[in-house]
């Protein structure tokens, strides 16, 4: 649920600045930071309830795996919009199912693991 909200959110933020004058690239910066920032009390507490207490682990694996997130996302965009001129609100459309999958992958084996 975390998820989906943070998602639909975030790319309704992403339109609000990209069609606002804002380049593509650096809304999707700029969404991308604030939505990753404010995703990780919820995605800990809520989705995949971890109780770890000290949280420096999992935050430095938090950061690890939203670089990745992020540089497939930079990435997709970069080479479907400015490369091959696909419209950018499709191709970002496309690209927050494309790092959701990644990120939830990385956050269940990686981030947040059980513990056995």
């Amino acid at each position: 649920m975390v998820g989906v909200a943070s998602n639909a959110l975030g790319y309704g933020l992403y339109l609000l600045l990209a069609f606002g004058g804002i380049s593509p690239m650096r809304s999707m910066t700029c969404v991308y930071l604030a939505s990753a920032t404010l995703a990780f009390w919820g995605n800990r507490n809520f989705t995949f309830r971890t109780c770890a207490r000290n949280m420096s682990g999992e935050i430095f694996r938090y950061i690890v795996a939203h670089a990745i997130g992020y540089s497939t996302n930079y990435l997709i965009l970069f080479f479907f919009y400015e490369k091959l001129k696909f419209a950018h609100e499709i191709v970002q459309a496309v690209s927050v199912f494309v790092v959701a999958l990644v990120l939830f992958c990385s956050f269940k084996f990686f981030v947040f693991p059980k513990k056995p």
